[in-house]
């Protein structure tokens, strides 16, 4: 997932990542659940987070083209899934930084 940064594709689908993994989709719902906690589209946004907070860190970029360029569709469920996983909004974030 973060080697070839597949989290990046927007219409990354529990389908897609199973193929590239090559896994069965229950396979590898089953592991993200048993194993990583977490259904899908949250192992995925973590990895999407991570990868908006390097950027919000070292890019002069706004927070939207961050936010699509780590996978995001747009920037309500990017800044949702950014507090979810932080605590804090990308705004915040890069204030902090």
């Amino acid at each position: 997932m973060s080697q070839q940064q597949v989290f990046k594709d927007r219409f990354l689908s529990l389908q897609t990542l199973a193929e590239q993994a090559k896994v069965s989709r229950h396979t590898l719902s089953q592991y993200l659940n048993e194993v990583e906690g977490c259904h899908f589209y949250d192992f995925v946004n973590r990895h999407r987070v991570q990868e908006a907070k390097e950027q919000l860190q070292h890019s002069a970029s706004t927070i939207l083209d961050i936010a699509l360029e780590a996978g995001f569709n747009n920037k309500a469920t990017f800044n949702s899934a950014f507090r979810k996983h932080t605590g804090m909004t990308p705004s915040q974030y890069r204030q902090q930084q």
